[in-house]
């Protein structure tokens, strides 16, 4: 089984940010085509935000949804991708409060627990630090948007020489060191290497937690500052973590890529 699964909005934000001249829904099913001829999956899902409504933003209102940065116009027209989609034989999702990323991920984990995917791939087509942590030996991350470069591919390896690991250490990483991307800052003071000291030192966040009133020096002080159970790196954790127990609501024989997609 090969997955396909694309987070709509990297292909929404790619179309709007070079201005191409076909409209939104022509522009967006040429992009999955090309995508579906070059992966060739065996099934797909393409997943929406919720753009009406985000947990993450209830958590903390500083948090930068990607798609509040459209235009109003070009949300609107967003919401009525779905359709296209299903008259292309291509399954879609969109869970309430829920980003395009949480849906991905708890497919994604659902599918890499169960034996009778023993042969899995799953390919993530997306953007952005905030799905570094969802890598894994089975699933990678894929852009076919790189500034003109060839298409960028984040395997697990790619993912441990950045991060000293995948899944959970990413996330703690980027709570310690923030996330420009998705305006997470992180603990003050402390940037991606020393980010990297101090777990590679102490291995987890929890146990930097747990050590941080022995650390000497200034590093000490903004560790035991953003630290606090309701610090700013706390938040982040939780801003940053993706959601592993959402359910879109259909079953996998359902992602079958049709024929008549991949013949169009």
């Amino acid at each position: 089984m090969k997955l396909l699964m694309i987070d709509a909005m990297h292909i929404i934000g790619n179309i709007f940010a070079i201005e191409r001249k076909d409209d939104l829904h022509t522009a967006f099913m040429k992009d999955v085509r090309k995508l579906i001829d070059s992966v060739q999956p065996t099934h797909c899902l393409v997943c929406f935000d919720d753009l009406s409504r985000n947990w993450r933003r209830t958590l903390g209102q500083h948090y930068s949804q990607r798609g509040y940065k459209l235009p109003m116009a070009l949300r609107l027209q967003s919401m009525s991708l779905a359709k296209t989609l299903r008259n292309n034989g291509i399954q879609s999702v969109c869970k309430s409060t829920m980003e395009a990323r949480d849906i991905i991920n708890s497919v994604k984990t659902r599918l890499e627990s169960l034996d009778d995917f023993a042969e899995l791939e799953i390919i993530v087509v997306a953007g952005g630090k905030r799905y570094h942590s969802i890598v894994s030996e089975k699933t990678s991350l894929y852009s076919p948007y790189n500034r003109g470069k060839a298409p960028s591919k984040k395997t697990a390896q790619v993912i441990s020489e950045v991060y000293g690991g995948t899944g959970k250490r990413v996330v703690e990483f980027l709570a310690l060191a923030g996330d420009k991307d998705t305006n997470i800052s992180g603990v003050t003071g402390i940037g991606e290497k020393k980010a990297l000291e101090l777990l590679n030192e102490y291995g987890t966040l929890r146990t930097i937690h747990t050590h941080k009133a022995m650390v000497d020096g200034a590093i000490g002080e903004k560790l035991r500052a953003g630290l606090q159970p309701n610090g700013e790196c706390i938040t982040s954790y939780k801003l940053l973590s993706a959601k592993t127990d959402v359910s879109i609501g259909m079953n996998f024989s359902q992602l079958q890529v049709q024929t008549v997609m991949q013949a169009a």
